[in-house]
């Protein structure tokens, strides 16, 4: 089926609009859970702690929160088919007139508030402005790359996304997406962690030989079967959730839901965040080695990307010529 052939209707626009809005508020909580953790573990401190560092990191909880928003626009984009920017617009509507608000209320004000060490006025202009760019490029990108191939809602009822009846998400949402989203972050945290770790001993002769070298070995394979089981039980999950399944029935189905919804990212979370403290009590190189260490990891993401620029340029400049 041509892509130009595909309808959209409205009640699609308005339910890709709403899983969107969905993604992104849950997005966010599970980055709201799951960096302070991060932060206890990194400092040594209680979870309150933890979470008072991350509410004065401003900077990068605007960050978290445009790119939330961007990919929750791409989403809801994306699902809605046609209309991207509308339907991202609309995913990121109630984030927009809340800082629309503190935006106005923030102008009129007579006194010179702060949000860490930004003014008001232009950290609340910023995120104002961002959430709104954001959620029209995002939308319109979803939109843009949208493929029929790829599809896995095209054929089915309008009434399901995914293969999910709609009023499913108001518990997959809260109850399973939150897990996995909480344990994918900490997952990939920990994943770079080790990377690094493990650079640190491959440049550092002096430490090959420490009681902490069964470390490199031993850490990097729980760091791979938390996120593989993370991967099989999302998968799992899924599948049992589909429409018309005929995998399990009654109570033996609703036990595996809790399992691979419930059971098997709570698990994957605990060894992720055994791994991130494992890992930062082990004997490293002096700090500046960090600084080294991330950009020499960076060296081939960058080359990738400038590698897939390229070749984007190269199918761009072959098009135009074929049809001279």
């Amino acid at each position: 089926m041509e892509k130009d052939k595909i309808k959209t209707s409205k009640w699609r626009i308005i339910g890709t609009a709403f899983f969107g809005f969905l993604l992104g508020r849950y997005s966010i909580q599970s980055f709201e859970y799951t960096i302070p953790r991060i932060f206890s573990i990194i400092k040594k401190v209680g979870i309150e702690e933890g979470y008072e560092i991350y509410a004065n990191s401003t900077i990068l909880s605007l960050i978290l929160t445009v790119l939330v928003m961007f990919l929750a626009s791409v989403v809801a984009g994306f699902l809605a088919r046609k209309k991207g920017i509308l339907v991202g617009l609309l995913a990121n509507s109630f984030s927009i007139i809340l800082l629309g608000l503190v935006f106005y209320l923030a102008i009129i004000g007579k006194e010179n508030l702060y949000i860490g060490n930004i003014p008001a006025q232009l950290y609340t202009s910023i995120s104002f402005i961002s959430v709104i760019l954001v959620s029209i490029l995002g939308g319109y990108l979803g939109q843009k790359y949208y493929s029929p191939e790829i599809d896995l809602d095209l054929e089915k009822n309008r009434l399901t996304i995914f293969g999910i009846r709609w009023f499913h998400y108001f518990w997959i949402f809260p109850l399973i997406i939150y897990s996995f989203l909480s344990t994918a972050i900490i997952a990939i945290y920990a994943s770079i962690l080790v990377s690094l770790a493990g650079f640190y001993y491959t440049v550092h002769p002096s430490i090959w030989f420490s009681s902490w070298l069964i470390y490199l070995f031993f850490v990097p394979a729980l760091v791979m079967i938390a996120v593989y089981l993370l991967g099989f039980a999302f998968i799992r999950f899924w599948e049992l959730m589909q429409y018309g399944q005929e995998i399990s029935k009654g109570w033996k189905h609703f036990l595996w839901l809790l399992l691979y919804g419930v059971g098997v990212p709570i698990l994957s979370f605990f060894i992720t965040a055994n791994v991130i403290e494992i890992t930062y009590n082990m004997s490293k190189p002096i700090t500046g080695d960090w600084k080294l260490g991330i950009g020499l990891v960076l060296i081939i993401p960058t080359i990738i990307f400038i590698v897939n620029i390229f070749s984007w340029l190269k199918g761009k400049l072959s098009r135009n010529t074929d049809d001279l």
